[in-house]
């Protein structure tokens, strides 16, 4: 432990977090045009607009043919729970939000909708400038962490619109795997019609774990954060070695990532394009 925190504590230590902490105000600077968050946000509507008409033309042309895949009218379950999880997320923030002043909503308002799902567009851990992080016990450090970061308001609202749109696919496609599963039992005849939707509702509130891997890849997939060592192609092949790279540059965090601030998300796009060309 004495070792641990001499090393934690030496000159190059204190390098290395340094550098990591020019690559934190970067990351939250090039963050802060709202441009930047625009196309996100369009990116992330079309990339499941997209998905979604698709699964409307399978469930239309071949629903139900095949075990195990789409069933037909797969499309109308997804879209009743991305609308629902949406909703509830309004309703939500309506209450959330009443009554409190503007300097508490954007002091916290990274927490008012939460994503249990993992993943993120950010390669990199939060507060490397803090004093936490530098061993500083007079807090001078989160005081100029959080000027120079911007408060780290930037990283703080991608990660909150990508949560946002997580919720919803998550929730589409976990309703669309229990109607699968519902109308896959129906026409085996193994549940009688007046039983499915007790059938369904409970698989949506106590979903399988198959279920729940799927439904997470699914939106991981949809918001472009699925793990470039997951995707199991050359791209991720392309990512990996990206981010190895970046991993290992030491001292030098803040060049990599001026040059290369996000391996993952573009990795993602490119395959996302390249599968409908």
């Amino acid at each position: 432990a004495k070792n641990n925190f001499t090393q934690e504590t030496g000159a190059f230590a204190n390098l290395r977090k340094a550098s990591d902490s020019i690559a934190e105000i970067f990351i939250n600077s090039i963050l802060s045009n709202p441009m930047t968050h625009i196309r996100n946000f369009s990116g992330n509507w079309l990339a499941q607009a997209i998905v979604q008409m698709e699964r409307k033309a399978v469930a239309r042309f071949q629903g139900g043919t095949v075990k195990g895949g789409v069933a037909e009218y797969e499309d109308i379950a997804r879209a009743f729970g991305k609308s629902m999880a949406a909703q509830e997320m309004m309703a939500a923030l309506s209450v959330a939000l009443k009554g409190k002043p503007l300097k508490e909503i954007l002091k916290n308002f990274d927490e008012l909708i939460p994503a249990t799902h993992g993943g993120s567009k950010i390669e990199m851990r939060s507060h490397r400038l803090s004093s936490s992080n530098f061993n500083d016990p007079t807090g001078a450090v989160d005081k100029i962490g959080a000027i120079l970061t911007l408060g780290r308001i930037p990283t703080r609202m991608l990660l909150t619109a990508d949560n946002f749109f997580k919720n919803r696919e998550y929730r589409a496609e976990l309703y669309a795997l229990a109607f699968r599963e519902t109308m896959e039992n129906i026409q085996k005849g193994t549940l009688k019609e007046a039983d499915a939707a007790m059938f369904l509702a409970d698989r949506v509130l106590n979903p399988t774990s198959t279920m729940v891997k799927s439904a997470n890849e699914g939106m991981l997939y949809s918001v472009f954060q699925t793990k470039a060592k997951n995707r199991g192609d050359f791209l991720g092949d392309l990512g990996s070695l990206a981010q190895k790279t970046k991993g290992s540059t030491g001292y030098f965090t803040w060049l990599t990532n001026y040059y290369i601030p996000f391996t993952q998300t573009p990795i993602n796009i490119a395959g996302f394009v390249a599968e409908r060309t």
